[in-house]
Order: structure tokens, then sequence, then C-alpha cells
């Protein structure tokens, strides 16, 4: 009988490889982004540059989100070895974490746009 549990541990090991790219790699890359804008934007740069850096935060959000509702829909990721227990918080922090990132830049950029504009 084949067994399939070998192949669910391999699932398992490539989708929390997956998951920590997508919930770490995007929002590293954003946030240096975003503090390199707001740095060069004292220099002249285009104040519309640092907001470059949400868009890919929301649409990192969307990704991990969609990835997650196919990944309940099969029975191999919900029976062998529990690995639907183990990844349903790593898929919340890849899903929220780049959303509260994404709110916190945002305020970020507001607050310094206006303290900025309160300096001139």
């Amino acid at each position: 009988m084949f067994d399939l549990m070998p192949l669910a541990e391999i699932t398992q090991g490539s989708l929390r490889t997956t998951l920590l790219g997508l919930g770490v790699v995007p929002p590293l890359l954003a946030l240096g982004w975003f503090g390199m804008m707001l740095q060069r934007q004292v220099h002249g740069t285009p104040r519309f540059m640092k907001w470059i850096a949400l868009p890919v935060l929301v649409f990192t959000s969307i990704f991990v989100y969609v990835r997650h509702v196919s990944r309940l829909s099969d029975p191999l990721y919900n029976t062998f070895g529990n690995i639907g227990d183990g990844m349903q918080r790593l898929h919340w922090v890849a899903f929220l974490g780049p959303l509260f990132l994404c709110v916190g830049l945002a305020l970020w950029g507001v607050i310094h746009d206006r303290r900025e504009a309160s300096d001139m």
C-alpha cells in the first residue's frame, strides 16, 4: 500500500517555507522601500514614491489568503499528520502581518507628511 505520510510531511515543509517567505520577505522589502523613500523625500524625491510599498503588502495578503482557502479544500492538508492544525496560525500570521504593517506604514507616512507640512 502506498503510504502518503512522507508526502504530507513534504507538503507541510514546503508550505511552511512558502508561508514564511510570503510573510517575511515582502514586508521586509516594503518596509525597506518605505523607509528609503521617506529618507529621499527630504532630498527631493516625490512624495508618492513611498506609497508604492503599500499595494505590495495588500497584494501579498490577498495572495496568502487565496492560498489558505485553497489549502482548506485539500484533503491531504486536513487529514495527514494534522498539518492543518499547525499551519492555521502561520497562515493567519502571513495574512495579517502584512496588513498590520501596511496600516502602520500608512500612519507613519501620514504623520511624517503632516509634520513636514507643519515645519514649513
